[in-house]
């Protein structure tokens, strides 16, 4: 079995990310060690937002790729008593990032993080906040730069490919994958921004991660790097 992943094995992943509804096998909530982790699929595109936090410190809480239904992220966030301390979203689709303007009036003008290779695609909502005189702390994310939760420390890895500022977020067995990497499939390099060669090589980074890391992906179920490792 090759161990390099190919622009033909591209087209076919995008075939079969088109084709494949199996359900997520896994539940929406579960333990790694003191991290905590909260899907919250939303949007006409059903993307996965997650909220994520270490248990002891639920003040430091992050999100990841919100999506498009605000109030119901923030009732979530409620129910679990968690304060939101940042935004990080893996690339900027509106699937992924639509609703952060609204969440910042409900949770406070906390810092939004995003590759400056997607820089472009969030800058309607933050001209908008200006223009009504509202913050909009943008941070632009660099490739292995830490990001902190609590005591826990994770790190950005820039995956381009999807689009051109597409990143994935590694918690020690965890991958956060955003429209990299999906269960059977990956993430379409036909829009505006997308580079089919540029995928070959970030999925190629993400297959040399611990074969027993976890995938929780921007849409549908939960994988992980041994599977789709062998499913290539």
């Amino acid at each position: 079995m090759s161990t390099q992943f190919t622009e033909r094995d591209c087209v076919v992943r995008n075939y079969l990310a088109s084709t494949d509804s199996e359900e997520d096998p896994l539940p929406p909530e579960y333990r790694n060690h003191c991290l905590q982790i909260v899907s919250i699929p939303n949007g006409p595109c059903e993307g996965n937002c997650y909220v994520v936090w270490d248990e002891a410190h639920p003040e430091d809480a992050i999100l990841i790729d919100p999506g498009e239904d605000a109030p119901l992220v923030v009732q979530t966030i409620t129910e679990k008593g968690l304060k939101i301390s940042g935004i990080y979203a893996t690339h900027g689709h509106g699937d992924h990032i639509d609703c952060i303007s609204a969440l910042l009036d409900s949770i406070g003008d906390v810092p939004v993080h995003i590759h400056i290779g997607d820089k472009g695609m969030i800058r309607s909502q933050m001209e908008e906040r200006v223009k009504q005189g509202k913050a909009f702390n943008l941070q632009l994310l660099t490739s292995n730069e830490e990001i902190h939760v609590g005591e826990r420390v994770g790190k950005c890895i820039h995956t381009p490919g999807h689009s051109e500022g597409s990143c994935c977020f590694l918690f020690d067995k965890v991958l956060f994958s955003g429209d990299t990497l999906f269960r059977r499939g990956i993430g379409r390099t036909d829009f505006k921004g997308g580079d089919a060669h540029k995928m070959v090589l970030s999925l190629n980074r993400l297959f040399a991660l611990d074969p027993h890391t976890g995938v929780l992906p921007g849409h549908d179920a939960r994988t992980s790097i041994m599977e789709e490792t062998l499913f290539r």
